[in-house]
């Protein structure tokens, strides 16, 4: 699988407190997949610009294809794979609210739990762009996790330091752990060798 990231303009700011998160072109080959994930506080549209693949969005899973246009509710768990197109190509455009991710008592809210639930669902073998989808996925939780301990108790309590501290110290971990299931130089292209 390969992701890269497609350069964006700041300049036209989201009306309703939205911030434009970023755009990427993906491409997945015969049996590769973006791992399940939402976002807590984001909404993602993917247009699929060439090739077959499978969708699943919450319950929903179907097939699409060139020129079909998926949108992803926030907090959505969802999906994409290449069972056997010769390449999946799309692009993935994203936004996020920061009123939702703060707002006390909405289910955009981030837990410990939810952290050590990514670090648990770490596979033994990940490919470079599976590597980088999982540490930005905790990055992103830690951020929201970090933007509520600051909302509710400030960054100076005891709580908070303890909170802030535990957190800091699973995702760390989580980025060894992701690190060592890395599979470094698996593709026939790499000249690199494993370095851990």
């Amino acid at each position: 699988m390969q992701i890269r990231s497609l350069q964006t303009s700041t300049s036209f700011p989201l009306k309703g407190g939205a911030l434009f998160t970023g755009c990427w072109e993906y491409e997945l080959h015969p049996g590769e997949v973006a791992f399940a994930h939402s976002h807590a506080a984001g909404e993602e549209i993917n247009l699929i610009l060439e090739g077959r693949g499978v969708v699943s969005v919450g319950d929903v899973t179907r097939e699409v294809g060139r020129g079909e246009v998926v949108f992803i509710p926030s907090q959505t768990q969802h999906s994409i794979r290449n069972p056997s197109s010769p390449i999946l190509r799309g692009i993935s455009v994203e936004a996020s609210s920061p009123i939702a991710a703060q707002a006390p008592g909405t289910e955009a809210r981030v837990t410990i739990r939810d952290l050590e639930e990514v670090i648990a669902s770490i596979p033994n073998s990940l490919s470079a762009p599976e590597a980088l989808q999982r540490i930005i996925k905790l990055f992103d939780l830690a951020g929201y996790l970090s933007e509520q301990i600051e909302n509710a108790l400030g960054l100076d309590s005891e709580t908070s330091v303890e909170t802030l501290a535990r957190m800091e110290a699973l995702v760390m971990g989580a980025v060894v752990t992701i690190s060592r299931s890395y599979e470094f130089g698996s593709d026939s292209t790499s000249t690199h060798r494993r370095r851990f």
